[in-house]
């Protein structure tokens, strides 16, 4: 996704968080390969632990985070409400699936 970004943006700075170590070493070793560090920075970090990577984001884009590697839907709730207090008036949350079913999966309305 990262590289999507890459060629597909104008994009100044493309920030990733990845919370798998091995996929993040995946990540960084295709940013390398292809010298794409100039524009791209992946870390590796669970979301909530990164307030001020939320908070600087023009645009968020997550990929199944809720549905897949969140461990309860506490804690589910507990990231949409983080995503929520610290993402800027004005930015884009791009999410996939839907805010809808992921809230209606949730039990939140």
């Amino acid at each position: 996704m990262f590289q999507g970004a890459y060629f597909f943006s104008a994009a100044s700075k493309i920030v990733g968080l990845e919370m798998n170590s091995d996929l993040c070493r995946v990540q960084l070793q295709i940013v390398d390969q292809f010298s794409l560090n100039d524009r791209i920075a992946i870390n590796e970090a669970e979301l909530t632990s990164r307030a001020d990577l939320v908070a600087s984001a023009d645009v968020l884009v997550m990929m199944n985070v809720a549905e897949w590697f969140v461990p309860s839907p506490e804690f589910r709730v507990a990231m949409w409400q983080f995503v929520r207090q610290h993402l800027r008036p004005g930015s884009l949350l791009v999410t996939n699936p839907d805010l809808e079913t992921t809230f209606e999966n949730l039990g939140v309305r």
